[in-house]
């Protein structure tokens, strides 16, 4: 993840025990656990926060994710491969740099969770960066 660590800064490695990830999720079970405890799952628009997977391609796409964080939603943006390996590391590093603004400005926090993509999360929430 070498080219993004210069834009949000490189990460200590830790070493890590390996994750036990099951075959399949069954989202009803999730929810139906949720519900049992008494959380909210919503299911109707603007009755709870979102989580949006945004590409990220522009300036256009980084504005999108703006609103989506001033609304109160996560964002997942999704980079598009020639920003990431784009020849005009200027242009990429122009439209990084804006997603980091944006979550500043918005006092949020912004992580990058793969090569290909990163979680914007608006005010209140925070991102542990392990």
């Amino acid at each position: 993840m070498g080219f993004l660590d210069s834009i949000f800064g490189a990460q200590e490695k830790k070493e890590s025990k390996p994750v036990v990830r099951p075959q399949s999720i069954d989202i009803d079970e999730i929810i139906k656990g949720m519900e049992k405890t008494g959380v909210d799952v919503g299911g109707e628009a603007g009755k709870g926060h979102m989580v949006k997977s945004l590409p990220l391609t522009n300036e256009v796409d980084v504005e999108a994710g703006r609103t989506e964080l001033m609304n109160g939603n996560i964002v997942i943006f999704r980079i598009d491969k020639e920003i990431l390996y784009s020849q005009n590391k200027e242009y990429s590093l122009s439209i990084l740099g804006r997603v980091k603004q944006i979550a500043d400005a918005s006092h949020g926090d912004v992580k990058q969770i793969a090569e290909d993509k990163l979680l914007v999360v608006p005010a209140g929430i925070k991102i542990i960066k392990e």
